[in-house]
């Protein structure tokens, strides 16, 4: 099967939290798979920075929407 497309996000919102390190982001993505059928999901993202670098990195989706698109 041919690879899917790039994951094109949309409405990206970052909130600042009162930890000055941690954002917390939602953002809509879709693309097309490898094996034709769309997918879209919605993501809640944490990123905790330190010194200017990412030090964690943690989404939330719906695993059902990507077990739908794979078929």
């Amino acid at each position: 099967a041919a690879n899917p497309s790039p994951l094109v996000f949309s409405d990206l919102q970052v909130l600042r939290t009162e930890d000055p390190e941690l954002f917390v982001a939602t953002a809509n993505a879709s693309t097309t798979m490898g094996n034709g059928k769309p997918y879209a999901n919605s993501y809640v993202i944490f990123v905790r920075l330190r010194g200017g670098l990412v030090a964690e990195h943690t989404e939330y989706l719906n695993p059902l929407k990507v077990i739908e698109a794979m078929g």
